[in-house]
């Protein structure tokens, strides 16, 4: 008999792979008209002097919430779901949730052994598999979820801006989204970037000076196949903090020194 599944519970860790496991439940929830629930584990805080190296996965935690709604419109659009914010040890948090909320499948992200962390959340999918009493879906990475290339560690879907935009909107825009660069995109083409730096140099001309008349159109960029690597001996060779990542002449993210830091030392 076709196994239907009903409750498909779908943890996700805010990496790229785990985005597609989103959405490879998405569609098992469409095909048996199932409920979605969408979970997120927040790392139990570790003693001082004990932080582990993938200590970023304990950053920012107070947005998860606001962020699961937000994948939830983007990815479970006319799909029942619900949302799961947990704390804890994330293996335990996930087989306790799928436990408690009654879950018949459960999907999750695999990931390669690509240094220490993705050893940890590796582990976390083995323990999973190995204890769980209902299946589990484990999605393998794809480029987007190669935590070496460009596409796993870019911002996705960056806020651009129009070359007629004055700069006191692109300082507000930075501001409102800590950012320090702004691609500059013209009839869906990407012409220049426009920098923090370039804000600075025109103080007290913010409101009447327009992007175009400050951005950077000499423009050093990078694609999502690109590994992290050569993204950074790029930034380091051309000096500059950041640099939008173009594929198939679409700027589909970017990607900084931040990034490209926070990737090497996992």
């Amino acid at each position: 008999m076709e196994q239907v599944f009903k409750r498909i519970l779908c943890a996700i860790d805010f990496d790229a792979n785990s985005f597609a496991a989103l959405d490879c439940a998405a569609t098992l929830a469409r095909q048996n008209k199932a409920r979605v629930l969408l979970l997120h584990v927040v790392p139990t805080v570790p003693e001082p002097g004990n932080v582990p190296p993938y200590a970023d996965v304990y950053l920012n935690q107070e947005t998860r919430s606001h962020e699961l709604s937000e994948l939830a419109a983007k990815h479970l659009e006319k799909i029942e779901h619900e949302i799961l914010v947990r704390t804890g040890e994330p293996s335990v948090a996930i087989l306790h949730a799928a436990e408690e909320n009654s879950a018949d499948l459960i999907v999750l992200a695999a990931y390669r052994s690509t240094g220490r962390a993705r050893r940890f959340m590796g582990s976390v999918t083995a323990a999973v598999v190995g204890q769980a009493q209902c299946p589990v879906l484990t999605i393998r990475p794809t480029w987007l979820g190669d935590m070496e290339s460009v596409g796993a560690q870019m911002t996705k879907n960056p806020v651009t801006i129009g070359p007629d935009a004055t700069l006191a909107e692109a300082e507000d825009a930075m501001r409102r989204g800590g950012f320090r660069m702004l691609p500059v995109i013209e009839k869906g083409k990407l012409i220049g970037v426009v920098t923090d730096r370039d804000l600075r140099t025109r103080m007290g001309r913010l409101e009447e000076t327009l992007v175009r008349a400050a951005m950077t159109e000499d423009i050093v960029t990078v694609g999502p196949n690109s590994s992290v690597r050569q993204a950074a001996l790029t930034m380091l060779d051309c000096e500059v903090g950041g640099m939008p990542v173009v594929e198939d002449g679409r700027v589909v993210g970017v990607i900084t020194t931040t990034d490209v830091l926070k990737a090497l030392v996992r």
